[in-house]
């Protein structure tokens, strides 16, 4: 249940970030969703809000590769043919730990975010935020469900 729920939250956050439809084609891994180019912010906000993001990746980068490194050891432990079942839960404690210190710093930077955007901003962000979340509920499949 809590993994559905942290699940859940992570979806909502990422909305923010990654909707394709308005994504622009960049570098890296897939789409990134420019926040200036979808509610047309002026110049000082766009560098306010490259400010804003430059500091939450400097900020959560030793957050991602602790992640990256637990998953790795748990993936490992889970593909040996007898997995130490402490092991585990303790490498998914850990992971769940770190999942809510990346959702602070995303609570963090949209409460930041907004600050920077005028009410209409917000609310165009919010109204795209609540269309992604519809249009992807569930594409996912059961990815993260614990198994019983």
């Amino acid at each position: 249940m809590l993994t559905k729920t942290v699940l859940s939250a992570l979806t909502a956050a990422l909305a923010l970030t990654a909707v394709p439809s308005l994504a622009s084609a960049g570098g890296g891994k897939g789409h990134r969703f420019d926040v200036c180019q979808a509610v047309t912010c002026t110049d000082a906000q766009a560098k306010q809000v490259d400010s804003l993001k430059d500091a939450k990746k400097a900020a959560t980068k030793p957050l991602r590769e602790q992640s990256k490194s637990v998953r790795a050891e748990l993936h490992a432990e889970m593909a040996k043919s007898n997995p130490d079942s402490a092991r585990v839960e303790s490498l998914r404690a850990e992971l769940q730990t770190l999942r809510a210190q990346s959702k602070a710093h995303r609570e963090a930077y949209f409460a930041q975010l907004k600050e920077v955007l005028t009410a209409e901003q917000v609310a165009k962000l919010e109204q795209m935020k609540a269309e992604h979340k519809k249009n992807f509920k569930g594409k996912k499949g059961d990815k993260g469900k614990k198994r019983a």
